[in-house]
C-alpha cells in the first residue's frame, strides 16, 4: 500500500485557519509551523504535518 499524501495551498490552509499570511510565515519561522513543500514556484503542506501542529499549538495553549 502506498502512502499517499495530500497537500493543500497557503489559501486553503488560511481559509480552515483563522490567521493571516504574515502569522503562518511567522509560526513557520519560530518551527510551530512546518515549511512548505515546494513544486517549482508554488508552496504546498502536507495536510498531515498541517493538522499535527495545529493540534501542537492547541495543545501547547490549553495546557
Amino acid at each position: 500500500m502506498q502512502n499517499q499524501s495530500t497537500y493543500k495551498s497557503a489559501k486553503e490552509i488560511l481559509a480552515q485557519y483563522p490567521m493571516s499570511r504574515t502569522t503562518l510565515y511567522r509560526l513557520i519561522q519560530k518551527g510551530d509551523f512546518p515549511p512548505p513543500v515546494k513544486f517549482g514556484s508554488r508552496s504546498y503542506w502536507k495536510r498531515d504535518e498541517v493538522d499535527n501542529a495545529v493540534k501542537a499549538i492547541e495543545d501547547k495553549r490549553f495546557s
